[in-house]
Parts: C-alpha cells; structure tokens; sequence
C-alpha cells in the first residue's frame, strides 16, 4: 500500500458509484473448517482451515516466466484509461465484505483477518456486524482510533517517520481529475524496484520481489478511501475479540506506530485489548513468513 496522496477536490457534481472490483482491501473466504471457525482474510489471501497452502506454479516461487520482462506497455494510453474505483468509497469497499461474512457465518464463527489498508475496511465491517464476528486479526493493519481516524492519519503520524523514505511507484495520469492513484507495478526502473525492495520486502530475492509485485499490487487505488474516517466504534468493534500481529522489520507501518495504534485502541476498550503476537517480517515479507504467520492463525481456530 502506497502513501495516499492528499485528496483531490470535490468532484463538480454526482456521478453513478459502481462497486469496486477485488483490491488490496477485498475479501476472499476460505472454506470453513470443520474443527473450527472459517476465516474470511481481509487481505490479497485467504486462509483454509487455518493453513495457506501453494499450489504448483502458486504462491513466492512460481514456475512462470521471469517477471523481470515486463510486457509491452502503452502508458500513455493507460494513464486516461477509466477506472472503477474513481468513485469508491470506504462503504462500497466493505459491502463485499460484509455480504461475504453473512454467508460464511452460516457455517459457524468467523474471524476477520486485514493487512495494511485492509485495517480500515476492517473496521467499517465490526461497526455494522459485529454480532457476526467471532475474532478480528490486523497482520500490522492500520487501527484507526481517537485521534488517528483514517488510514492516512495512522500513515502519516510521527511515529511513522520511516514512511517518510518509502519509494513511490512510477505514478499515471492525474488523481485530481481521475479521482484514483495509478501506479505502473510493472516498471522495470531499476533504481525504483531496488529501493522498494528494502522499504517493504528486504528479506526477498528479486523474483520474489516481482512476483509479490505482479500478483498483490494493484495499479488502481482511490485516491480519498485512505482519509474516510475509519474508526472503531467502541459500542461495535470493540466488543469483539482483537489480535494485532505485529511486523517487526516493517517500513511502511513501523513498530512505533503498531505501538501508538494499539495503546489507542486498548484505553478506548480496556476491558477488551489486544492480543499481540510478533513475526520479524517486513510489510510485504510476511508472505515469505506463512508458517509462523499460519502457526498464529491455526491458535484461534
């Protein structure tokens, strides 16, 4: 998840809101466990049974081609190209997510599981059901409470000064007039991919890297869901049991700021705090870290 830019202006007047297609922050749904609660993952994977597997030719070290060629690409073209999501809101992120969670809660508990953006998602679904939910996870989400109330609050914060070296992608287009940030994951800028590397995946090799790069970033994101006020409601999330775990060699989402967001959160509810768990993980490195990260998860099954 890249820093979100300011918000553009207001858009002159109305226009038709369409719903998002699958992003950093939608909901995949694992089959549930016949031992224990299905997971619903806030994140670009979900989990079964408490346990990610990878297929052939899946996951870190497919048998694909090199993701070091990049394919043909027409920037220009795409940089004007319409999006979905120019019109997004928070509320139409977290509508799959809730449908999902009904559906899903028929089989039994459900425990809701985000990773960085998908924090803010999180939370929009506990406030509306959260007697649908049977545990939240953050896998260092953004926990946006008091005075942090929006994912861009949490990522700009003091605590985060490391953010503050965080390389941006080659962007496209213009997100005050298309109302989205695009990003151009498929670069082959050296320099760019090198410096990304160490902010966010340190621990991975270059394939790795590309890989990770082609299979969770996206090129579209709103350019004003990162400032919706996304805090937990007391009365709703915070009735629910929480799980932080916390990645100590993230970049993007520093253990100072894992620290500050979670102390807000626990003297809002401090009948229901956090349980924490540490991973040495960097922000997207913790998909190199499955088995402790599944070990973790396979506990509240």
């Amino acid at each position: 998840m890249p820093p979100p830019r300011r918000p553009p202006p207001p858009s002159p007047g109305p226009r038709p809101r369409a719903r998002p297609p699958p992003s950093s922050s939608s909901t995949a749904t694992a089959a549930p466990s016949s031992s224990g609660p299905p997971f619903s993952a806030n994140s670009p994977c979900a989990v079964t049974a408490a346990w990610p597997l990878n297929c052939p030719a899946t996951g870190s070290r497919p048998t694909s081609p090199s993701p070091t060629k990049p394919p043909p690409q027409n920037l220009d073209t795409y940089a004007t190209a319409p999006s979905l999501l120019a019109q997004a809101t928070l509320k139409d992120y977290a509508t799959p997510v809730i449908d999902t969670v009904r559906r899903v809660r028929a089989h039994g508990p459900v425990i809701l599981v985000a990773h960085s953006l998908g924090g803010a998602v999180l939370h929009h679904v506990a406030n509306a059901v959260p007697h649908l939910l049977h545990h939240l996870i953050y896998i260092d989400a953004v926990c946006c409470t008091g005075n942090l109330p929006t994912a861009f609050a949490c990522i700009d914060a003091p605590e985060n000064r490391d953010v503050k070296r965080y390389p941006i992608p080659p962007g496209l287009g213009d997100p005050q007039h298309s109302h989205i940030t695009r990003y151009n994951w498929r670069t082959a800028d050296r320099a760019f991919l090198d410096a990304y590397r160490a902010a966010v995946m340190a621990e991975a090799t270059d394939h790795e890297l590309l890989t990770a790069l082609n299979y969770f970033q996206q090129p579209d994101e709103s350019a004003t869901v990162s400032f919706e006020d996304a805090r937990g409601n007391p009365a709703t999330w915070g009735t629910i049991p929480r799980t932080y775990v916390r990645l100590d060699q993230d970049h993007l989402c520093t253990p100072p700021l894992q620290t500050r967001m979670i102390t807000q959160a626990d003297q809002l509810t401090p009948h229901n705090p956090f349980h924490i768990h540490h991973i040495n993980a960097s922000h997207l490195g913790i998909t190199l870290k499955y088995p402790q990260l599944a070990d973790i998860l396979s506990t509240y099954t």
